[in-house]
């Protein structure tokens, strides 16, 4: 039988080439999206993936999406990988609550509740990966990000817990660090680059000389999923280009 991947998030950027890298591994896979579903899935056979909405700041939306999914997958999930998540960039003291909230409940929340229900799942079924995608900004925050870089250090801190809590029986909890990567969420970064001709501080921090793509931390998860990775979990891999060297 196939295996399976889920992938929360999985419309656009690390997502979409996280589902796409499975699928093309030969994995039945189901991704979530938030609003207009992506045309990218319709080239792969409708008996290997499965696409749905998914708001992770509602709890019974989350478990709603799980039970479609199982029943498209015959209850098996082997790889799963939360990746949405969202900034609001602003100075602290600009920040409203409304907004500081709206980051720490997409971001940390739904990932707790993603990892009780699928941990649920893997812990009685004795195996399992699962991957929550970081930033570096979890470590190096900049001005304006206080949210989001609380946000992930926290979801760092997940992973050390669900590691702990789920490794015993074979289920490796592991986050994944992205440094700049050319997404939607990084176009403000890229436009900026481009305007500096990448003659800028930044820049200079990344060792490569270069921003990564999407595919290169699909790549990164594909790889960490494969049954011979068998003694990590609890770790945060960083995959940035030397940005944080």
């Amino acid at each position: 039988m196939a295996k399976t991947a889920l992938v929360i998030g999985g419309s656009k950027g690390i997502g979409q080439a996280t589902v796409e890298k499975f699928l093309q591994a030969g994995y039945k896979v189901g991704f979530s999206y938030n609003s207009t579903i992506p045309e990218f899935h319709k080239q792969y056979p409708t008996d290997s993936v499965f696409a749905s909405p998914c708001n992770v700041t509602q709890e019974e939306q989350i478990k709603s999406f799980l039970k479609e999914f199982k029943e498209f997958s015959a209850n098996q999930i082997d790889v799963f990988v939360y990746n949405t998540g969202i900034t609001i960039d602003n100075l602290t003291v600009s920040t409203s609550t409304e907004d500081y909230d709206k980051v720490m409940d997409t971001n940390l929340r739904g990932a707790w509740i993603y990892l009780r229900e699928v941990g649920h799942l893997m812990f009685f079924r004795r195996r399992g990966r699962m991957f929550f995608v970081s930033s570096v900004s979890a470590s190096r925050g900049g001005r304006g990000q206080l949210s989001y870089a609380a946000s992930k250090a926290g979801l760092e801190a997940l992973v050390r817990v669900g590691a702990q809590e789920f490794s015993r029986v074979g289920v490796l909890v592991n986050g994944i660090a992205p440094g700049i990567i050319e997404t939607d969420m990084t176009k403000n970064i890229m436009s900026y680059l481009k305007d500096n001709q990448k003659n800028d501080a930044l820049f200079d921090r990344i060792a490569m000389r270069r921003v990564g793509q999407p595919l290169e931390v699909a790549n990164l998860i594909h790889a960490l999923s494969q049954d011979e990775i068998t003694y990590m979990t609890g770790q945060t891999i960083h995959i940035d280009g030397g940005y944080m060297l």
